[in-house]
């Protein structure tokens, strides 16, 4: 609520993605993969597998979802998991 507040926005998109400078044989040996939930109030909004090459996205409206909880969970492989949250 505080973001939407301050930017003037009613909708909040969330983009979790990996960075894009993971090194290539990190990538290729199955790094850069993780586990990724979008919630609010209890409820899951978005869950997923991110990649590097398949980032999570949701639009929520501001009113609704005054919260959100973001998690990120290494899916049992912590090897160089670079993530970057943006929330616009």
């Amino acid at each position: 609520a505080a973001f939407a507040s301050a930017s003037g926005k009613s909708r909040v998109r969330v983009e979790i993605s990996v960075a894009r400078n993971v090194p290539p044989e990190a990538l290729a040996r199955g790094g850069g993969v993780v586990k990724a939930g979008i919630r609010s109030a209890g409820s899951v909004l978005a869950e997923g597998v991110v990649s590097y090459d398949k980032p999570l996205s949701l639009d929520v409206s501001a009113a609704e979802h005054a919260s959100l909880r973001i998690s990120i969970d290494n899916g049992g492989s912590p090897d160089s998991d670079w993530i970057n949250v943006r929330v616009r």
